[in-house]
């Protein structure tokens, strides 16, 4: 009774439903930027937005848009400013951070498509230029860890392994061969 009282009066005015959205997409954007942010009222508000039946199509959509936006551009700054390895622990870190908020404050269904923009702005962006900036180095200075990284980076992202087996092939036949 409450929450469709709720519904009614609240949720159905397009304006407020947008503040909310705009409220917890800046919570989302805050926690992103390393900022602190109340994690239960956030699992609180999505979780109303999931009983009314409104999640997907008020939120959800606009959060991946946003997810694709800022991860795009991140990961076009950083493949310019940071070396090879510091990048795919970069990588590492933000897929860990974003697999925490589904477990924290996200529901469920969002998990696949979240994980799956992050994974394509972050690393299916950059599969070439990742290699050729950073392979070749990577295995003259046996950096065993940070190649076994790449390759559990790659093997995520659909065409990775085979992209990566390339430039092996082509770092061997060059560097080893010559």
């Amino acid at each position: 009774m409450g929450l469709e009282l709720f519904r009614t009066h609240i949720i159905s005015d397009q304006k407020v439903q947008n503040k909310t959205i705009d409220g917890i997409l800046l919570l989302i954007e805050r926690e992103r930027n390393g900022e602190a942010i109340d994690r239960s009222l956030l699992r609180s508000l999505l979780s109303m937005l999931s009983d009314l039946q409104i999640y997907q199509e008020s939120f959800e959509h606009r959060f991946l848009e946003e997810t694709n936006r800022l991860y795009a551009a991140e990961g076009q700054r950083l493949m310019q400013e940071r070396e090879v390895p510091e990048y795919l622990h970069h990588v590492n870190k933000r897929l860990e951070e974003e697999a925490d908020r589904v477990i924290t404050y996200l529901d469920q269904s969002t998990q696949k498509p979240l994980i799956a923009t992050v994974e394509k702005q972050l690393l299916g962006e950059h599969l070439t230029t990742t290699l050729q900036k950073g392979l070749n180095h990577l295995l003259d200075e046996n950096r065993i860890q940070d190649l076994s990284l790449l390759y559990q980076l790659f093997s995520r992202v659909r065409g990775g392994v085979q992209v990566l087996l390339q430039h092996w092939i082509e770092y061997i036949k060059v560097d080893i061969m010559s």
